[in-house]
């Protein structure tokens, strides 16, 4: 009994340090850009005119407000309560507010490849979670995401562990662990709306991956899911409504980001050259948008644009989102590094698109995976072609490319050794 003991204890101290250390390095290398990355690396974003002023409103004034007193509306509120709890940690210590989100996005780079590691570990084993981590923190494309003040690296880090925590409830049969992925899911929904239907991805795959168990079972496990993202998600969504008087779904940035999506390569605030050419034809329907631009205020106006559009000049049209589609692998919003980042995507996606076709022709639980990844994909592809096309959006689905390369890798491995 004693050596039965030893050996559990063991293990446990093993896993232990595994976890440790996969967070330490991931966050030490975070850690590093954040503090000697080139200002030209560090991205545009909302920091300054909402997330930090939202943030020092909550601590000053005890409310996510604008300056004048209305309700902060134009993102989420998650990363301004996230920064506010990390300024008064920060000025606990007396440090400028300027090192908080660089601490959160060192604990978020630490924690998102820790929950990809663990991902990676569960279905595929050590070796294959070691080359998913290591594909991760290598990829330069997150690097601009480490060096800048953007809700991104606390979003990932969320996302991850809702599927960790799925994936895991799935392996072990705890139907709590739903409840809380539906949580962490709801929380990604209040750093970043474009997880505002991967909650429903989530309680689908806990129907179809539950396994032999009987139809109660079945059923509870997504319910669970989805709960747990209603319970985070509904008290925002009230305090909008008795505040506002409107019914607005997350945000009001929505809306914004279509319009600057249609419009991306005519806009006059976004004066750049896209790395591949906008045809003539497409700036021209650009520029039918941009006309009216300031009347395009709700969704329902916007897919009513669209669709005359679409009956006016159907090619052209085509050609549009046949760009944004492409777009979303390698674009920025500023244009800048476009002719970097593009190639450097090509290489990673023909690797991991190349090793999820090989796990979808395989058998058994590497099958359904693929396919799930697949399906994450195509959600997130989607969301992002139907706003602002740019590669940021996309990062969330690299992670879970990452981990399927790592496992034909593993795959390969085995067959010829």
């Amino acid at each position: 009994m004693t050596s039965v003991n030893a050996v559990v204890e063991s293990r446990r101290l093993e896993s232990a340090w595994t976890i440790g250390s996969v967070f330490l390095i991931a966050a030490l290398l975070a850690f590093a850009v954040a503090s000697f990355a080139p200002r030209a690396l560090v991205l545009d974003s909302d920091y300054a005119a909402f997330y930090g002023p939202v943030a020092r409103s909550l601590i000053e004034r005890g409310d996510l407000a604008y300056d004048n007193g209305a309700l902060a509306t134009r993102y989420p509120p998650g990363y301004p309560l996230l920064l506010a709890a990390f300024y008064t940690v920060t000025r606990w210590f007396a440090l400028p507010d300027m090192y908080a989100p660089i601490a959160i996005n060192v604990v978020a780079a630490g924690l998102s490849a820790l929950f990809l590691y663990l991902t990676a570990a569960l279905f595929f084993g050590r070796i294959a979670a070691v080359v998913t981590f290591a594909l991760w923190c290598s990829y330069p494309v997150l690097l601009p995401l480490l060096a800048s003040p953007s809700p991104e690296p606390a979003f990932l880090a969320v996302l991850y562990a809702a599927v960790w925590m799925t994936a895991t409830g799935l392996r072990s049969r705890r139907s709590p662990l739903f409840f809380f992925a539906g949580l962490l899911v709801g929380a990604a929904m209040l750093i970043k709306p474009i997880a505002i239907g991967f909650g429903l991805l989530l309680a689908t795959a806990a129907w179809f991956w539950a396994g032999p168990v009987s139809l109660r079972t079945r059923l509870k496990l997504p319910m669970l899911v989805l709960l747990g993202n209603a319970v985070l998600v509904i008290p925002w969504q009230g305090l909008v409504l008795w505040r506002t008087g409107e019914f607005i779904l997350l945000s009001t940035g929505a809306v914004p980001s279509i319009r600057d999506g249609l419009t991306f390569s005519v806009h006059p605030e976004k004066s750049f050259q896209p790395a591949l050419p906008v045809p003539e034809d497409v700036s021209f329907v650009e520029r039918a948008f941009l006309v009216r631009y300031e009347h395009l205020e709700s969704v329902g106006s916007i897919a009513s644009a669209v669709a005359a559009e679409f009956r006016d000049h159907p090619t052209a049209m085509c050609k549009l989102f046949g760009l944004k589609s492409v777009r979303a692998w390698y674009g920025t919003d500023s244009g800048r590094r476009e002719r970097v980042i593009g190639p450097i995507q090509a290489a990673y996606l023909i690797v991991c698109w190349m090793a999820m076709i090989s796990l979808i022709r395989a058998r058994g639980e590497s099958r359904r995976l693929a396919f799930s990844v697949c399906v994450a994909a195509g959600y997130f592809w989607a969301a992002t072609v139907s706003s602002l096309s740019i590669v940021r959006y996309m990062i969330p689905v690299m992670g879970f490319l990452f981990v399927l390369a790592a496992a034909h890798g593993r795959r390969f491995a085995l067959r010829f050794s």
